[in-house]
């Protein structure tokens, strides 16, 4: 039976995640007698702590559990693009280049003209299309 909640069983048992299945079961044997309710527990400690060890006492619902904590964390941090643009151009093409100061900024390409062949941009993608085959 899988949990899909935000609870972190290790903390709720108060062991580590690198701890053996013999580690859990002492931990949740000893946190069971404090928050049994007969005993003068509370309940909803009680239930947190058997759903704790119903997933951590099962090899694979600990397995499914530990890699849903490490897609979570690993969702969790923040995107950082390790190369970013040039802070005076803007330009990816003039990351980590030195300008000369006298050095004029080099003119952007010119865009190509169309072909005046009497096509439109799908008709010539057809016949350009046709030749590659």
């Amino acid at each position: 039976m899988r949990r899909t909640s935000e609870v972190d069983y290790y903390a709720v048992l108060e062991v580590k995640s690198s701890a053996t299945r013999d580690e859990i079961r002492s931990s949740y044997r000893s946190k069971v007698r404090e928050a049994h309710p007969d005993h003068g527990g509370d309940q909803e400690v009680f239930a947190l702590i058997s759903q704790a060890w119903e997933v951590l006492g099962n090899q694979s619902e600990r397995e499914y559990y530990d890699a849903d904590r490490r897609l979570k964390a690993r969702a969790a941090r923040r995107y950082a693009p390790k190369i970013d643009r040039d802070p005076s151009t803007g330009s990816w093409a003039t990351e980590g280049v030195e300008r000369r100061r006298n050095e004029p900024e080099p003119e952007p390409p010119r865009p190509s003209a169309k072909p005046d062949d009497g096509l439109t941009d799908a008709q010539r993608w057809m016949r350009d299309k046709r030749r590659i085959r």
